[in-house]
């Protein structure tokens, strides 16, 4: 759903292998004990156990969720398409003004 056109697929291939590179070298070179590796889905525990504090007595925030970030992502391309509609629109308009007035 992310990559929807062919053409960015190398771009995308080529970012995603330097992402897990720089996160293979991190992991290599951080002491164990020094290194959370961590996924947000796992809450509170881990995180406060790693930094050595107490687990919060509220849930654990889940904002910016997978269906939150579609969500945006859609909104995002509508006011895209909807910007070069008006902006169509405003250059036909133009046009159609210089047209009446020369």
């Amino acid at each position: 759903m992310f990559v929807t056109c062919t053409a960015y697929l190398p771009a995308w291939s080529r970012l995603c292998r330097a992402f897990k590179d720089h996160e293979e070298e991190v992991k290599r070179t951080v002491p164990p004990d020094r290194l959370l590796v961590y996924s947000v889905k796992e809450g509170w525990e881990p995180l406060c156990a790693f930094l050595g504090v107490p687990v919060p007595d509220e849930p654990f925030p889940r904002v910016n969720d997978t269906n939150d970030f579609h969500h945006r992502l859609h909104r995002l391309h509508v006011m895209g398409n909807t910007a070069i509609a008006v902006g169509t629109g405003l250059l036909a308009v133009v046009a159609a003004l210089l047209v009446y007035l020369l």
